[in-house]
């Protein structure tokens, strides 16, 4: 059950952690999931009113996910059935190809297509923490071909790393390959599977080539195709 008795109760530990079992987890069980199709609304108003909004983004479902996934293991009860709905709604955006779509429509038709490494690297992050909740071979396996539809991602040939998405073959993030370093690294502890491993000491190798000005020591955000800021 969720406690603060192992801190004072007015240490920062313990402050957040009531600020979450209080009042955040609670306001958004209640009011940021869409009871009616499935998943989580994009905002509320003021007054707890959900925002209008012609999509639900992937990066939105894939953190709720994560997020309440959390709450589950620290005791919040209601958030069992918020992360089962939301991992439920999440599955949503699958493409054929392996690929997994920007944004789905609020009743869960992909809306916009295109996949994205910054969206991928949620998805995996969702991946691994629905996995702690529900430990299957079919999660690893989920991930593993979402990891696969990455790297089949067309790049520049001899050049390390990915584009910001599919339809890009000029722009590189800095910002998309920290995200997927974060899930690999959650994934690899979770798991266990070397391949998260091997993903986050490839993108650490990467960071360290081309991340940071040399003079400065500046780290850059976007590149080229040859990492070029």
């Amino acid at each position: 059950p969720m406690s603060t008795t192992l801190e004072a109760r007015d240490t920062p530990l313990a402050l957040a952690r009531t600020w979450l079992c209080e009042e955040a987890w609670p306001l958004w069980s209640s009011h940021g999931v869409d009871r009616e199709f499935g998943g989580f609304f994009e905002g509320l108003y003021h007054d707890m009113r959900p925002l209008p909004s012609a999509e639900k983004r992937t990066r939105t479902t894939a953190r709720q996910v994560y997020c309440f996934a959390q709450a589950a293991l620290l005791g919040f009860a209601p958030a069992a059935e918020v992360v089962e709905q939301g991992w439920n709604f999440l599955l949503n955006a699958r493409r054929p190809d392996g690929g997994w779509a920007f944004s789905v429509a609020r009743h869960g038709a992909i809306k916009r297509s295109q996949f994205t490494l910054y969206e991928a690297a949620f998805e995996l992050l969702a991946h691994s923490w629905y996995y702690r909740l529900n430990p299957s071979s079919s999660i690893i396996e989920s991930a593993k071909c979402l990891l696969c539809a990455i790297n089949t991602t067309p790049s520049a040939p001899f050049v390390p790393g990915w584009f910001s998405s599919d339809g890009d073959s000029k722009n590189r993030d800095q910002n998309s390959h920290m995200h997927l370093l974060e899930a690999s690294l959650d994934l690899a502890e979770s798991t266990g599977e070397s391949i998260f491993f091997d993903l986050a000491a490839e993108v650490v190798d990467l960071a360290k080539s081309s991340f940071f000005e040399p003079e400065t020591g500046a780290l850059l955000e976007f590149f080229d195709a040859n990492w070029k800021p």
